[in-house]
């Protein structure tokens, strides 16, 4: 049996779940191009939006950092600088 090749040439996909694509923290951070300490930290800091705890695992909606990406969601991160 032969494996797709091409399929391993991808770095990753979003998982489908029933509540949309959701990501693990390795996964954001990959994503993002960050550290995953760094995902880690902003995510406890709320600075990365989508974020939630099942369990003692953590999953991130794609589509709302996406949005938050673009703009979208300015109320739910802090700025630079604002403590």
């Amino acid at each position: 049996m032969h494996r797709d090749r091409s399929s391993s040439a991808q770095t990753f996909a979003c998982r489908e779940h029933p509540l949309g694509s959701v990501l693990t923290v390795s996964e954001l951070a990959k994503k993002l191009r960050i550290n995953r300490k760094t995902a880690y930290t902003r995510i406890a800091a709320g600075e990365i939006p989508g974020a939630t705890r099942v369990g003692r695992a953590i999953r991130i909606s794609w589509p709302v950092v996406e949005a938050w990406l673009a703009g979208e969601d300015r109320a739910s991160h802090r700025k630079r600088g604002a403590r």
